[in-house]
């Protein structure tokens, strides 16, 4: 079992990358946030930026739920064996504020990454922008509990 010195460290580590991921979230958020849905399938610079955005989404929620999540599950010496346990005890320990919100930021990511037609990435855009600034916020979040420990 790894001491409590390297799991600290791998948290440190695991956040600091999720905060990179979020600077440049929050860049696609404000290039994004004057597009209105439905867009011109045809114009492929607007498409570039949505889908610049929902790939950073995804990747921001990745880093937080399995990186992060597990980190917070390692130190806390938890049991918290699914996505589910993770997001409930990161809830519970004060890490996030609402399981419910990280569970939806979930499932727009897993939306994401089986989307392949226009429509269906108008759809996506439309569910994955009000989320951005919830998942903005749990970054900080997650961010100042590491912080205290």
């Amino acid at each position: 079992m790894p001491d409590t010195a390297n799991i600290k460290r791998a948290l440190l580590e695991n956040v600091a990358s999720l905060q990179r991921a979020g600077r440049v979230l929050a860049r696609s958020y404000e290039k994004c946030r004057t597009i209105t849905v439905p867009f011109p399938a045809e114009d492929d610079e607007m498409l570039e930026t949505i889908e610049a955005l929902t790939s950073r989404f995804a990747r921001a929620s990745d880093i937080l739920t399995q990186r992060v999540g597990k980190s917070i599950v390692a130190l806390s010496r938890e049991d918290a064996p699914s996505i589910i346990d993770r997001i409930h005890l990161m809830e519970k320990i004060g890490a996030i504020a609402s399981e419910n919100t990280l569970i939806a930021i979930r499932d727009v990511r897993n939306e994401i990454a089986h989307e392949y037609t226009e429509e269906g990435v108008q759809k996506v855009f439309e569910k994955c922008m009000p989320l951005v600034p919830q998942l903005l916020v749990m970054i900080d979040s997650v961010a100042k509990y590491a912080e205290k420990l």
